[in-house]
């Protein structure tokens, strides 16, 4: 406690020594004989290229110093003529805006609006900006193979799986590294992602994607606008080749605001031409309509983020093509300590014309058809910009009349960027 005094009033007799030039950085609403609210770590206007920053502000009156609010949130502080508020906050959003207000027992008061802005939120750079992120992870996979279970009676299916229940059960360990660069409107990433199970009996269910993309977007920072995306991906499954994906993605990105979220809206078409390796397979092209919502709480800065889709699905034979929907809903509840905590659900309903079922005696139907659900708890934490490490469970189940399963995934993950 002594120390936090001490360097507070430090921090006042510098920033009121300097105070002509911090005064000039922001906005100001109030009287002359206004609280002064003063601060070194922020501009009118300040880039940051972190997404949590610790500010330290100082107000000064000749007067006692009774309310201090920030983002209209009232500030706990000793009532005084010299007032330090320490707050840290978290940046979702490529632009925030941090409003300071003070008032003194004579009711004078002032306001200050300083604008946090990333690097995409200002005007198109000059130079290329690059980022490098990076994640590794351990699980515990109990059902790598998808082997036939259920958790409950399906009416007219006999469920027999072929792995014996107490081998099903596997570790993996799961790399991945990006790369992600801008200039501009143009924007392009290059990337890897590695799995790999633990048991040469799951050595088929081994992955490596390798994948490169470029962008446009018609818009700058905030402003909505046209988008259009290409996109490689090369699949290896065990040690074979499987399939080259060739997607183009025309859409459109929209901004909004209300009174306690920012909003962000992507609707685009995704058209993907699938190569498959292997000659048994047929090629084919896919087709996907999406919509991608994402709120960002202003207050507390709390995620909110759904899908829809819709489209078709193959994998290079009559009986796999089908048509699907799919919904998914995720959280992102953040505390002001670096606790954050995932939660999430989906629902994929997909159906197979082609694909005849276990049994017609269900009330699914004379054709496959499948339920892929999905529920999902990730708490963690953050240690700074771009590093966290969280805990991971998945709850995956398939209602289906062909190929129902359960199968749950947890592990410990860590991700970080530079």
């Amino acid at each position: 406690m002594k120390f936090k005094i001490l360097r507070g009033l430090l921090l006042a007799v510098f920033l009121v020594g300097a105070a002509p030039a911090v005064y000039s950085q922001a906005d100001e609403e109030g009287a002359n004989d206004a609280p002064q609210i003063l601060t070194s770590d922020l501009a009118q206007e300040t880039p940051i290229t972190v997404d949590r920053l610790s500010v330290d502000f100082v107000i000064v009156d000749s007067d006692t110093i009774t309310e201090v609010t920030i983002d209209g949130e009232p500030q706990d502080f000793v009532p005084g003529d010299t007032v330090l508020i320490s707050k840290e906050f978290f940046f979702e959003d490529d632009r925030t805006t941090i409003r300071v207000t003070a008032t003194d027992e004579k009711g004078n008061t002032r306001a200050k609006t300083f604008l946090v802005l990333k690097p995409s939120a200002r005007a198109a750079p000059t130079r290329l900006t690059w980022t490098l992120s990076f994640g590794v992870g351990f699980d515990i996979d109990t059902n790598p193979s998808n082997d036939l279970s259920s958790p409950i009676d399906l009416e007219g299916v006999k469920i027999e799986g072929v792995v014996p229940d107490d081998e099903q059960e596997d570790t993996r360990t799961n790399l991945k590294a990006i790369i992600s660069l801008r200039f501009g409107s143009l924007d392009a990433y290059l990337g890897t992602q590695q799995q790999t199970y633990t048991k040469a009996v799951n050595e088929r269910f081994n992955t490596q994607v390798n994948f490169v993309g470029v962008g446009y977007r018609s818009g700058e920072g905030k402003a909505s606008g046209f988008i259009v995306r290409y996109a490689f991906t090369d699949i290896q499954l065990g040690t074979f080749d499987y399939a080259v994906l060739n997607t183009i993605s025309p859409g459109y990105e929209s901004f909004s605001e209300d009174a306690d979220d920012d909003l962000r809206n992507v609707f685009k078409l995704d058209i993907t031409a699938k190569d498959f390796a292997k000659e048994s397979q047929t090629d084919t092209t896919l087709f996907a309509l999406k919509w991608a919502h994402k709120s960002t709480d202003k207050k507390d800065n709390d995620v909110f983020r759904s899908l829809i889709a819709y489209g078709t699905g193959d994998e290079g034979l009559e009986e796999t093509e089908h048509q699907f929907i799919g919904l998914d809903f995720d959280w992102e509840l953040r505390a002001r300590s670096g606790l954050r905590v995932d939660i999430g659900f989906g629902w994929t309903y997909r159906n197979f014309p082609n694909d005849e079922p276990l049994t017609t005696d269900t009330p699914l139907g004379d054709t496959r058809v499948d339920n892929l659900l999905r529920f999902s708890l990730g708490p963690g934490w953050e240690f700074g910009a771009g590093w966290r490490a969280h805990l991971g469970y998945r709850y995956l189940f398939n209602l289906s009349n062909k190929a129902p399963y359960v199968r749950q995934i947890y592990g410990l993950n860590i991700d970080g960027a530079f």
